[in-house]
C-alpha cells in the first residue's frame, strides 16, 4: 500500500495476546496481516496483493512476471525458523541449510544478470520482494542475535538486495524495530 501510494490507516495487532475484538469482529483465526477492504476483509497476504495490484490508480504492477523465483524465496523463512527452533546439537546443520538457501537467491540473481540498483525480478519491486525483503531483514536481525547467524558475505547480491529494499522508503515506515524482530522471534524458543 505504501509503494502504491495507496492511503490506508494501519493497526497494529500483539500477535501474543490478540484483543478479543480483532478475534470475534474482525478475523477469527486471528492471523495476521489483514486488509479490510469497504467490501471484505482479506485475511490471505496473496490476495491482499492481488487486491491492491487491482485497484484503479495503482501506479504500478507488483505482480512478478518471473515464477521460477518463488520457490526459492519461499523456501528463506522455512531454513530460517528451522534454525531458530532447532536444538544446539543441529545448529551447525541447520545454518548450513539457511546458507544453501541463500547461495540459490544467489545464483538466481547470477543467472538473471542483476544490477546492483535492482530488486529481485527487475528495476522495479514486485510481490517477490515485498515477501523477501522482510524475511531477509528478520534472518539479519534475529539470525545474528539467537544463532550469531549472518548471511554468507560471498552472497553480495543477496546482501545487496536486501540493502535496496530496506532503503524504499515503504519499508523503512513500515518495518518493525530490531527489537520488535527479536522479540517476535523469541516465540521460536518456548
Amino acid at each position: 500500500l505504501l509503494y502504491s501510494k495507496i492511503p490506508f490507516k494501519l493497526q497494529t495487532i500483539n500477535t501474543i495476546d490478540r484483543p478479543d475484538w480483532f478475534i470475534t469482529e474482525i478475523n477469527p483465526n486471528g492471523t495476521v496481516p489483514i486488509l479490510i477492504t469497504p467490501t471484505q476483509t482479506i485475511a490471505d497476504s496473496e490476495h491482499a496483493l492481488d487486491y491492491i495490484d487491482s485497484l484503479d490508480g495503482t501506479s504500478q504492477s507488483i505482480v512478478s512476471r518471473d515464477a521460477s523465483v518463488k520457490d526459492i524465496v519461499g523456501g528463506v523463512f522455512g531454513a530460517f525458523v528451522g534454525m531458530l527452533k532447532c536444538g544446539s546439537e543441529e545448529v551447525d546443520e541447520k545454518k548450513k541449510e539457511l546458507d544453501q538457501v541463500m547461495f540459490e537467491l544467489e545464483e538466481y540473481l547470477e543467472r538473471r544478470e542483476w544490477k546492483e540498483n535492482e530488486y529481485l525480478c527487475g528495476d522495479t519491486m514486485t510481490r517477490m520482494d515485498f515477501n523477501l525483503i522482510p524475511k531477509l531483514y528478520h534472518v539479519k536481525v534475529a539470525g545474528w542475535n539467537y544463532r550469531e547467524y549472518a548471511v554468507p558475505e560471498k552472497c553480495s547480491k543477496v546482501l545487496k538486495n536486501l540493502q535496496n529494499g530496506m532503503n524504499q522508503e515503504c519499508f523503512e515506515l513500515s518495518k518493525c524495530d530490531e527489537d520488535t524482530v527479536i522479540w517476535g522471534s523469541s516465540k521460536f524458543f518456548k
